[in-house]
């Protein structure tokens, strides 16, 4: 949750006596509280403030008069409190808790979640969704440890289930906040307090010891809080802490020099050796021993079969084994042919002995059965914890980024014209609302034209705009220039002419500062290489005034980075007032541009499409897709030949665009993605019409819902879907996403052992959130009156983790519109139809009729195939037939499938890219699709989409790849 820095932090605000004692109350209540621990808890002179997580949740958070947060909530309107590591400090035993080993600790630390092998104890009968707290567990001179609490999370799933056994590697807590996260940065940051011994009383604690992936389930049962006492340290009881006799550790050490050797012996050199024996111990054995001691060896003393005790793998050690001495252990092993010791020599200056090698084709060796050891541990925690740091400062720099909005509101003639559309006359609007606009008048009053459909028929509300003068007025006669107003026109150029016409505003948002509106068209920046006096080159930088840049700032960063002389001077040749010019020495265009969109300045990148680089002549070239992060295709003019697609049809493309697979895409663009999609949930539909509730993203499922019947079981399903994920992306683009088009390509998530549900795509902090928890949302049971209803054991429960945990949808299930949250339910299942035999099985098809019907399984068929997979594993709303675009997985499920079908048709474009076949209606009577099929997309797009125009995704408007 505050994996990364806080946003929009408001003023603190000291709470007034009313209101400290309500929170002390609510504190209280909560947890059962005294008023002496209420008055603790919620100290005198406490402020509160008001934030966003870098998920975009609102919260408020509670800090004492020294700086340090107390509590916080998180939800707009949320009522809960939840403890902080300050105040579980002042009062630990506030929460009922769980422990981990040491190791576990710096991973969580990083920003993940709480696994169910990595459970050692855990109280009985917690519920699902209940707040705990994590601590650290323990063992030195048989004795446990437990560290205050160091995180707080909600149970992820019952935790009598953690003994009942459940999917391997499954989530048990999700983590809120963590000791040393950016919520605990804002406070004192004391040191940890000193971990204390305790002392299990009358019950046995079982502790996890699964390895994870390994299959096995972690079973943990602990007394709750108040069964463990802190009190002076002392043993554990036989019964509690099943320990390992001399001989096992004896076994397991030896266990351990067989693991190194084939491990990190193995590939080391000869020139390593000879290796001094304290050193062999310290950095091979020990960092060898199993991190799950009893999956290796059953300790005799377990009490049962299915005892599945913890035993610390540091207690597996020289001084607790029969050897006693290193020097015995080595001898050992020396006299099995496992290792050669070099003993030193009486009265030699050689003090240490040394081992020469190790016999790597020993027969104990060969028939070693590897295991995890505490060396990997540690390495996986330190390589995530590497790794979550550079996303924190990625994530630091990334937050300082400006926010840009563009918008045009109706201005003199175009007031009368919006009037006419039956949009309002005071704006404001986008393009594509623009679009949207027009095109639905155009619809209405049949202005397309008979003969080329690619023109509009002017009207006279359509005339009257056209023909106006500047000043607003229409041109009277004899006033023209010279040429009649034409009486057609293609559809972009009305739309860019009323544009034209409109008044342009935008806004530019700085971190911590409120935007103001600017009046007029945003102008990119300009960066001019110059030659002078015949040889000198110079770069030129000017219009950043817009963009919050400061000319002295980057003239002396630039000065550093060029190594080069810089000035500023006004713009030549402009009126005073009109700007500065920064101007670098030499050809510096590539190293300014990257300048300007890197960290210092934080230019966004989805302004890279505004930042025009003006070269001259004598300047090398920059790179052609630098300028967004998108990947392009160069075609040769015949490989889009639009006499495909008959005359008149979609112009070629020059370029192509590269789609990619969501984990493909840099951690910008996956951000960009999301709240791109964010900004869709809290845009005004453009359809005035509906509720003011109803968002642009909702359009998407009211379009698909009102289709859906129309264009799922029959051969249009492919093409259909083909540009309604054009519709989407575009939709996007209005909220600033310039990145690639994301797919899933499913085999990467079944072609090993890993859960699907494991997959980057349902990452919480990266992804799209991960699986609907149980109890959380009740399906209707109403009949909706349609062919298909919802499948209730696939709607478990609302999204808790990732951007949309508090998304709130207002469209389905089925045909119904109910307020909701975004629901899924996920189903592993039905991995094999998402497997690569499957999807290979497909593209060996050889007619588009068998290759759709092969890939589009239920409910037209009997079986589960790829389309309904994707949707039935992801379960929720993605299994609804109508409103399945209500998950934002759906529109990367469909382009995977859109891949798959662009591979299928590239293997022989000659006869597959127009191949059409397959029935047209998905009841009698059933007839047959042809390419002039009309694609309908109720209140998203004009109905003169034809099937046609939608084979060739290299052919405009889709100028795309993968």
């Amino acid at each position: 949750m505050f994996k990364k820095p806080l946003s929009n932090l408001k003023s603190l605000s000291a709470l007034r006596s009313s209101d400290r004692r309500k929170l002390k109350q609510r504190v209280m209540s909560a947890f059962n509280l005294s008023p002496e621990d209420g008055d603790l808890l919620v100290p005198d002179g406490i402020e509160s403030v008001k934030f966003k997580s870098h998920l975009e949740e609102l919260g408020v958070a509670y800090l004492s008069s020294d700086g340090d947060p107390l509590w916080f909530t998180i939800g707009k309107g949320s009522d809960e409190l939840i403890p902080t590591i300050y105040t579980l400090w002042k009062k630990d035993d506030l929460l009922p808790f769980l422990s981990t080993p040491a190791a576990v600790i710096p991973i969580l630390a990083g920003g993940t979640d709480l696994m169910t092998p990595e459970v050692v104890h855990h109280p009985p009968s917690l519920a699902e969704g209940t707040l705990v707290s994590i601590r650290q567990y323990s063992r030195k001179d048989d004795k446990v440890y437990l560290s205050v609490p160091l995180a707080v999370g909600r149970m992820a799933l019952p935790s009598d289930q953690l003994t009942s056994g459940g999917k391997e590697q499954e989530k048990a807590v999700l983590m809120t906040h963590v000791w040393k996260d950016y919520l605990w940065d804002m406070g004192s940051k004391p040191d940890v307090p000193d971990d204390k011994a305790v002392q299990i009383s009358g019950q046995k604690a079982e502790s996890s010891q699964d390895e994870p992936g390994s299959g096995n389930q972690a079973a943990a049962i602990s007394p709750p809080p108040s069964e463990i006492d802190e009190q002076e340290p002392q043993a554990l009881p036989s019964d509690a802490g099943v320990s390992y006799t001399p001989e096992e550790i004896s076994e397991l050490l030896q266990k351990s020099l067989l693991q190194a050797i084939t491990g990190p012996l193995a590939s080391a050199p000869a020139s390593n050796y000879p290796i001094p024996v304290t050193q062999f111990y310290t950095n091979y054995i020990l960092p060898s021993r199993p991190a799950f001691p009893t999956l290796v060896l059953r300790p005799s003393s377990c009490p049962g079969e299915d005892d599945e005790s913890h035993i610390d793998p540091q207690s597996i050690s020289i001084k607790t084994s029969t050897h006693k001495s290193l020097t015995l252990f080595l001898k050992a092993s020396e006299k099995l042919g496992l290792v050669t010791v070099k003993h030193p020599q009486k009265h030699s200056q050689q003090t240490d002995s040394l081992v020469m090698s190790v016999d790597a084709k020993h027969s104990l060796v060969q028939s070693h059965v590897s295991f995890l050891t505490v060396g990997d541990r540690e390495a996986k925690a330190a390589e995530k914890a590497a790794r979550e740091e550079k996303e924190r400062l990625e994530a630091e720099d990334l937050s300082q980024e400006l926010e840009i909005r563009e918008w045009w509101e109706p201005h003199l003639v175009t007031v009368d014209l919006f009037k006419g559309l039956g949009g309002n006359p005071s704006g404001p609007y986008t393009p594509t609302e623009i679009r949207s606009l027009v095109f639905d008048y155009v619809t209405a009053r049949d202005l397309i034209n008979k003969e080329d459909q690619k023109y509009i028929n002017l009207d006279e509300l359509f005339s009257a705009c056209l023909a106006a003068q500047p000043g607003g007025k229409s041109k009277g006669k004899g006033q023209g220039t010279g040429s009649e107003l034409p009486k057609l026109i293609k559809r972009d150029d009305l739309v860019k002419k009323i544009i034209a016409k409109m008044q342009a505003w935008y806004e530019i948002r700085a971190p911590g500062k409120d935007p103001v509106p600017e009046k007029g068209q945003l102008k990119p920046i300009q960066v001019v290489t110059k030659i002078r006096e015949g040889t000198k080159a110079s770069t030129m930088i000017t219009g950043f005034e817009p963009f919050l840049v400061d000319a002295e700032e980057m003239a002396e960063d630039l000065r550093k980075i060029c190594a080069g002389a810089t000035g500023i001077s006004p713009i030549a040749g402009k009126p005073a007032g009109s700007g500065k010019e920064v101007l670098v020495q030499g050809k510096q265009a590539p190293a300014v541009v990257q300048y300007l969109m890197a960290a210092a300045l934080m230019i966004p990148r989805v302004l890279c499409s505004l930042l025009i680089i003006f070269l001259a002549v004598f300047t090398s070239a920059l790179p052609q897709a630098a300028t967004d992060g998108v990947e392009y295709v160069e075609l040769e003019p015949e490989a889009t030949d639009a006499s495909r697609s008959g005359s008149g049809g979609p112009r070629r493309c020059k370029r192509l665009a590269v789609r990619k697979e969501w984990r493909d895409l840099s951690a910008t663009h996956k951000r960009d993605y999301i709240r791109a999609v964010k900004c869709l949930q809290q845009r005004r539909a453009l359809n005035t019409t509906l509720p003011n509730k109803f968002n642009r993203f909702d359009e998407f499922s009211l379009s698909h819902s009102n289709a859906a019947e129309r264009v799922h079981g029959v051969g249009q399903f492919l093409p259909w879907h083909r540009h309604f994920g054009y519709l989407h992306h575009q939709a996007l683009r209005d909220c600033n996403y310039a990145g690639p088009f994301p797919y899933w390509d499913w085999t990467r998530d079944t072609n090993g052992n890993t859960p699907i549900q494991q997959s980057p795509l349902f990452d919480p902090v990266t992804g799209f959130g991960g699986d609907g928890v149980a109890g959380t949302y009740t399906p209707p049971t109403d009949d909706d009156g349609t062919p298909f209803p919802i499948i209730p054991e696939f709607m478990k429960g609302c999204v808790q983790t990732g951007p949309f945990a508090n998304l709130v949808l207002h469209v389905g299930p089925g045909r119904r519109f109910t307020d909701h949250c975004l629901v899924r339910g996920f189903h592993e299942e039905l991995r094999p139809s998402l497997s690569q035999p499957h999807i290979s099985n497909i593209m060996s098809q050889t007619t588009y009729d068998n290759f759709w019907n092969s890939l589009d399984g239920l409910p037209f068929k009997p079986d589960s195939r790829l389309h309904d997979a994707g949707h039935g594993f992801t379960g929720g709303d993605m299994i609804s037939f109508y409103t399945s675009p209500n998950d934002p997985i759906f529109f990367l499920h469909h382009a995977g499938l859109d891949r798959i079908w662009w591979q299928w048709q590239n293997a022989d474009l000659n006869n597959r890219l127009y191949q059409i076949g397959g029935r047209v209606n998905y009841q009698p009577p059933f007839g047959e699709v042809t390419l002039d099929y009309q694609l309908p997309y109720p209140g998203l797009a004009t109905p003169w989409v034809t099937l046609r125009d939608a084979m060739d995704p290299r052919l405009e408007p889709y100028c795309y790849t993968y």
